[in-house]
């Protein structure tokens, strides 16, 4: 469910939820779930819900298909 947040995240912003040039860097944004979803008045309350949800770190509390 993880990976299809990201597609999910990169299909509707043109970029990846978690990027930075410095690898190490970039597996800690990971590892911390760290994300910033961009504030455009096009994007629902509902979308918003959705992606932190698919992209939440604790895979007990992530989003699964069924809750989709």
């Amino acid at each position: 469910m993880w990976a299809l947040g990201v597609t999910l995240f990169a299909m509707i912003f043109r970029k990846l939820p978690f990027f930075h040039n410095n690898g190490q860097k970039l597996q800690t944004l990971i590892g911390k779930g760290s994300f910033v979803i961009p504030s455009f008045p096009e994007i629902s309350k509902e979308l918003r819900n959705l992606l932190k949800g698919m992209l939440e770190k604790d895979f007990e509390k992530r989003l699964t298909i069924e809750d989709i």
